[in-house]
């Protein structure tokens, strides 16, 4: 059972690491980060907790799987480290978002305007 914990743990440690990768990059760097992205990465961590639950790996812990937990938990706490930039990142396009928005609904009024003075 602790092998197949392992073997979880080292594809979720995979996995974490190519996410911190991904959002510690510069936003320009990399394709934008989507909600479901994030919708993806939650569903790992969630998959990823069951096998980490009391009782789940059994009572004794071989070498490769606490090396795994350890590498599991350093990338958890790379990735809380990372997860504030990332929404501030999230802030800052959706208050451009929403200047665009407000340039648009101006432009459509203006064009509105002038074309009833035609």
């Amino acid at each position: 059972m602790s092998s197949e914990t392992a073997a979880t743990l080292r594809l979720a440690n995979t996995s974490l690491r190519a996410w911190l990768v991904r959002l510690s990059a510069e936003p320009i760097a990399l394709s934008p980060i989507q909600a479901q992205d994030l919708h993806d990465l939650l569903a790992e961590l969630l998959r990823t907790s069951g096998c980490l639950r009391p009782g789940s790996a059994g009572t004794s812990l071989d070498l490769e799987l606490e090396t795994e937990i350890v590498d599991y938990r350093t990338n958890l706490e790379s990735l809380a480290k990372v997860l504030p930039s990332v929404q501030g990142r999230f802030l800052a396009e959706r208050a451009r978002l929403q200047i665009e928005q407000s340039h648009i609904a101006a432009r459509k009024a203006w064009a509105e305007a002038s074309r009833r003075t035609l």
